[in-house]
């Protein structure tokens, strides 16, 4: 009796050592190289970027796995691969006429530890769509502050430059959702007075004369050589005829000369 007692308590412990070990393999939680496994409720600590120590929000992991522990700890996952945005934003220039320039924005979780910790802190509960739509708040809002500070004429002149105030002001914004620039370019700019158009038609009637004038000028300079080039050539041909005249008429005198000593002699 004692034997099969024991026997029992044996199978017992046995069958919760095994239940155990399936529930801690069940916790086992891994994730693909383009996600993030977060782990959250009991997380840790880590050091900011000034050397601060902080909890965390979650523990992050990726291309790997880690035990999620029953109870005290779960688990979601995020996405790594890139989102594309394409807007068309409309805003208030300087002299407040409404300027529309078409948006493509690329953009993705950072690498940084930091990054990682605020898209949890931002996202982990929200669906893609959810997360689109923030981004593009922050795009509008950031591309139109700009806007409002500059003339059209510069927006659409100085693209480059305005494309590079765009990165450095979106940048920090979407950093603070964890989010950073992978690629960032604006298309063709309208607006609604038909201002660039005319700006486009001045030019070209502005290029169009100066390339008559242009014309015009080289013409006259063209006419102005070929009379420079007759006159010089003119000049050239009375020298020459001057010159075979001299000649002549010293020839002509060393012959009378020579004939009259010639003559004398005789």
């Amino acid at each position: 009796m004692f034997e099969y007692t024991n026997l029992i308590v044996i199978g017992v412990v046995t069958l919760l050592v095994i239940i155990t070990i399936i529930g801690l393999l069940s916790r086992y939680r891994k994730c693909a190289s383009d996600e993030l496994l977060i782990v959250f409720g009991k997380a840790g600590k880590m050091k900011t970027a000034d050397g601060q120590t902080v909890n965390m929000s979650a523990k992050i992991y990726n291309g790997g796995g880690t035990f999620v522990i029953p109870i005290i700890q779960d688990y979601k996952t995020m996405s790594l691969r890139p989102m594309e945005i394409n807007r068309e934003i409309t805003g208030l220039s300087k002299q407040n006429i409404n300027v529309t320039i078409p948006f493509n924005l690329i953009t993705q979780i950072g690498n940084a530890e930091e990054f990682r910790q605020n898209a949890a802190r931002s996202f982990l509960t929200a669906n893609s769509e959810e997360i689109r739509g923030q981004l593009e708040s922050i795009l509008t809002g950031e591309i139109r502050a700009i806007m409002a500070q500059m003339d059209i004429e510069e927006i659409n002149g100085q693209r480059e430059q305005f494309l590079k105030k765009a990165k450095e002001s979106l940048e920090p914004e979407l950093n603070k959702v964890g989010f950073t620039i992978v690629n960032l370019n604006l298309s063709n700019i309208k607006d609604d007075a038909n201002y660039i158009e005319n700006l486009g038609k001045k030019a070209a009637t502005q290029a169009q004369a100066q390339a008559k004038a242009d014309i015009a000028e080289q013409e006259k300079l063209g006419a102005v050589r070929i009379a420079t080039t007759k006159k010089e050539q003119a000049i050239q041909l009375a020298e020459q005829e001057k010159e075979e005249r001299i000649t002549v008429a010293i020839t002509t005198k060393d012959t009378n000369v020579q004939v009259a000593q010639t003559q004398q002699e005789e």
